[in-house]
């Protein structure tokens, strides 16, 4: 259930396309749309004007369109993005504010041609996401729901116009979780850490002082505990972690503190450093390092999950038309 959970998560913040057949399900290949464009709203995206006989030579033209003739908002590699698609990704949204729209409009339209641009990728490498899985997330969510009108309701809440595009949704969501794992396989991760301390003073004139009485030999705790402004490590010495415990960067308020020490050597103290804090002098206590948890490892796979998909999109052949 904790898996379907975060799925879900993934879901609410996805774009979605029209209905599709279980094959189309099951390899998360966007579906052809049957149903007509939806009338224009002032909270979807807008028709684009086509040009009539009546109107001049300068008129904005028609958005091209597929074999089926249905309009084109983008193609990613020659694969299409139809308006209809783009359409019900913005009307994912409650936009209260339209002067919102555009933002919205452009973040959702990237979306989507990340989305086609996994999608292809999934494709050439092979991977596939099968009908039964999506039918066992489908299962794990209704089951969530004590009866069909409650799950009506949220299927509406969440703005998805039928189960086949909440399939869809899921169907994509597993393929990029899938892809994410092909591409980014980390079996064990280390994390440097240190101990460290910190003096934290008002001025880079006052910083300037308290470095050249470290270099003349003064005691860093004692200096620490007489002029540092950070009451919750003053005491202590100016101690970073709690009871000399070791830290990393996320474990700061401002993590370039941990990184600057983590670039020291031991017992190396830094010149006067500016953070949003004030002005800080840092030494280096002890460096190594550690196993990463599994909520580290999720977030370095995720971290070069995107980088590696920032270079498919760059390097992908990409037409907008709106």
């Amino acid at each position: 259930m904790k898996r379907t959970i975060i799925l879900l998560l993934v879901l609410l913040v996805s774009a979605c396309g029209g209905d599709s057949d279980a094959d189309n399900i099951a390899t998360a290949e966007p579906p052809a749309a049957t149903d007509p464009a939806p009338e224009p709203a002032t909270t979807t995206a807008p028709q684009p004007a086509t040009a009539t006989p009546e109107q001049s030579a300068d008129a904005v033209p028609a958005l091209p369109l597929t074999g089926n003739g249905e309009q084109i908002v983008a193609r990613v590699n020659e694969q299409p993005i139809t308006l209809i698609e783009f359409q019900r990704a913005v009307d994912r949204f409650h936009i209260d504010d339209i002067s919102s729209y555009d933002s919205i409009a452009r973040r959702e339209l990237d979306k989507l041609i990340e989305q086609a641009v996994m999608n292809q990728q999934a494709e050439e490498l092979g991977i596939t996401v099968r009908s039964e899985e999506v039918d066992a997330e489908y299962q794990a969510m209704r089951q969530m729901m004590p009866d069909d009108e409650q799950w009506a309701q949220w299927l509406a809440d969440n703005r998805f116009q039928s189960e086949a595009e909440f399939r869809l949704a899921t169907a994509e969501a597993l393929l990029t979780v899938r892809l994410q794992e092909y591409v980014v396989n980390i079996d064990a991760l280390t994390v440097p850490q240190v101990k460290a301390r910190h003096i934290l003073l008002p001025s880079q004139e006052a910083a300037v002082q308290v470095y050249e009485r470290l270099n003349a030999g003064e005691d860093f705790t004692e200096l620490a505990r007489a002029l540092s402004l950070d009451e919750t490590t003053r005491d202590s010495g100016g101690d970073l972690g709690i009871d000399g415990d070791w830290i990393v960067p996320d474990d700061l308020i401002v993590p370039e503190i941990a990184q600057i020490a983590l670039a020291q050597s031991v017992g190396q103290h830094s010149q006067p450093i500016r953070t949003a804090l004030g002005w800080h002098i840092i030494q280096t206590l002890d460096i190594s390092q550690r196993d990463a948890a599994p909520a580290e490892i999720a977030a370095e796979s995720a971290r070069r999950f995107s980088e590696w998909l920032q270079e498919q999109i760059e390097s992908a052949d990409i037409e907008l038309f709106i």
